[in-house]
């Protein structure tokens, strides 16, 4: 993943739940963030999960 999107670097901020990580990194000198998901893991409120700890940080 982090090779396709040419990531220069990738830091692990994050575990939302097991398997399921927030990272942050830098492609092309631009800030990235994303979350590491796999289609079978989390809740069907996965996102909102993720946006209610992301503003809580």
């Amino acid at each position: 993943m982090s090779k396709a999107l040419g990531l220069d670097h990738r830091d692990i901020c994050v575990e939302f739940a097991p398997g399921i990580l927030w990272i942050t990194g830098e492609s092309g000198g631009h800030p990235i963030a994303l979350a590491s998901k796999s289609g079978n893991l989390g809740a069907e409120d996965f996102f909102a999960h993720v946006f209610n700890v992301l503003e809580a940080l």
